[in-house]
């Protein structure tokens, strides 16, 4: 269900940083849950890169900029 997917999870921060790794942006995903996850083409003879692809779903974000207050996106119930 729903709420046990959402609570698996807990709270989704993405961070968009410079080139000196400091933020930029972050987003906060809201009620956020995995509708879809890919692990690419596992190999384990090699040393190559492993590409993993992620899809969430998510009620709201908000983002918050280095020079920017809040930003709320989608359906927002809280306060």
């Amino acid at each position: 269900d729903k709420q046990g997917a959402v609570g698996a999870l807990g709270e989704i921060l993405i961070k968009q940083i410079d080139a000196d790794g400091n933020d930029q942006e972050i987003w906060t995903l809201n009620n956020a849950f995995i509708t879809d996850i890919n692990f690419g083409d596992l190999e384990y003879g090699g040393d190559d890169l492993t590409e993993l692809s992620l899809t969430l779903k998510y009620d709201w974000a908000e983002m918050t900029g280095v020079d920017t207050a809040v930003t709320h996106f989608g359906k927002h119930t809280g306060a």
